[in-house]
C-alpha cells in the first residue's frame, strides 16, 4: 500500500502563527464526545470517540487515534493533549481508547519492566479490533488513518506503525524511543511517515539509551540517535541527515530539528529534539517555519500525520 502527500492545512497554521500557548480545548465548539466500551477477549475496553462539529455521518473524515502515557487514560488525554480543539478546526474524528490499568502492552512478552501480566492483554488486537468497530460505525475515511502516541502511548504507537503499516496513513511518537526488542518486531515492515519528539533531558527514555539486567532480564532502550536511525533505515533513508536549530522567539525551549538525506518522499522521518526539556508534553514549544512564520509543535505534530493519506483502497 503506497502513500501520498496531501495538501497541507495552511489556513489553521496561519491562524495558530507565532502562540506558543497551550491550545485550549474550545467551549464554544459543537463537536461531541461520546464514551463507550468494546469487550475484547473477556475484557471490557473503554474508549471515547470525539466527533468535530462538521460530521455529518455521510462524509467520510480522517481519523487519529490519540494514545495515553503509563498511568494516565483517554480522558486525560483528550483534556491535556489539544486534539480536540485541533480536531475540531479541521474536521478530524479523534478516538482516545483506555489501557488495562492505565497502561498499554505494546509486545506480546513480558519486556521493559512491563511485568508478566503483559502476557494477559493483547492491546495489538484489541486496537486493531477498536479501528475496525469505530469504521463501521462512523464515517472514517480509510485511507487517512493516523496515531499519535505519547510516552508508553508512544511505545504503543511504534508497534501499530510496524504490525499496520498496511494501514495507517502516518505516525507521531512524543516522549517515546524504540527499545531493541521492539525494533527487532519491527524488521520487514514497510516504510512509513513518522515523527518522533523527544526532550534531551528526559530521563525516562534517556538521550544516550539504557540497559538494565532485573532478575537475570535484559531490559534495554535505544538512544535518541538510534532510535533515528533505525526508523530511518526501515524507511529506506539514509542514516544520517541534516540538522538545525528551529526555536521560536517565546519558546519554553529551544528545538532541533533532524531530517535524514534521502528519504521517500511520501515516507519522510522528522526527529524534534527540545532542548532542555524532560519526560512532559510540549504544550509551550514553538518551532520557526519561516523567519516570519512560527507555530506551536503541537500543530506541527497534528500538521504532519494529517498531510499524508494512503493511495489505495483500505480493505
Amino acid at each position: 500500500m503506497s502513500r501520498k502527500i496531501i495538501a497541507c492545512l495552511l489556513a489553521l497554521l496561519i491562524v495558530m502563527m507565532g502562540s506558543v500557548t497551550l491550545i485550549a480545548q474550545d467551549a464554544d465548539n459543537q463537536g461531541e464526545f461520546f464514551s463507550a466500551t468494546l469487550t475484547y477477549e473477556g475484557i471490557e475496553r473503554n474508549y471515547t470517540v470525539y466527533l468535530p462539529p462538521g460530521y455529518d455521518g455521510e462524509t467520510a473524515l480522517p481519523l487519529v487515534l490519540g494514545l495515553h502515557g503509563a498511568g494516565g487514560d483517554g480522558a486525560q488525554m483528550a483534556n491535556a493533549s489539544g486534539f480536540t480543539t485541533l480536531a475540531s478546526q479541521t474536521n478530524t474524528i479523534v478516538v482516545y481508547p483506555d489501557g488495562v490499568d492505565n497502561f498499554w502492552r505494546y509486545l506480546n512478552v513480558p519486556i521493559d519492566n512491563a511485568g508478566a501480566d503483559n502476557l494477559d492483554v493483547d492491546d495489538v488486537g484489541f486496537l486493531t479490533t477498536l479501528l475496525d468497530t469505530v469504521q463501521a460505525e462512523y464515517a472514517v475515511d480509510a485511507n487517512r488513518v493516523s496515531v499519535i502516541g505519547y510516552s508508553n502511548g508512544g511505545l504503543m504507537a511504534q508497534t501499530l506503525r510496524c504490525v499496520l503499516d498496511d494501514r495507517l496513513a502516518s505516525v507521531a511518537i512524543v516522549g517515546s524511543i524504540a527499545t531493541y526488542r521492539l525494533a527487532e518486531s519491527c524488521l520487514g515492515a514497510a516504510a512509513l511517515p513518522l515523527m518522533i519528539v523527544l526532550g534531551t533531558e528526559d530521563a525516562t527514555f534517556q538521550q544516550g539509551g539504557s540497559a538494565v539486567i532485573d532478575d537475570g532480564v535484559l531490559y534495554s532502550q535505544f538512544s535518541h540517535a538510534q532510535t533515528l536511525r533505525f526508523y530511518a533505515t526501515l524507511n529506506g533513508c539514509d542514516a544520517d541527515g541534516a540538522i538545525g536549530y528551529i526555536g521560536a522567539e517565546g519558546s519554553q525551549h529551544d528545538v532541533a530539528f533532524q531530517l535524514p538525506n534521502n528519504c521517500p518522499e511520501d515516507a519522510p522521518v522528522y526527529m524534534y529534539s527540545i532542548i532542555g526539556a524532560g519526560h512532559e508534553w510540549p504544550t509551550q514549544v514553538a518551532i520557526q517555519i519561516r523567519e516570519d512564520f512560527s507555530i506551536n509543535l503541537l500543530v506541527g505534530i497534528w500538521e504532519f500525520v494529517r498531510s499524508f493519506e494512503l493511495s489505495g483502497d483500505v480493505e
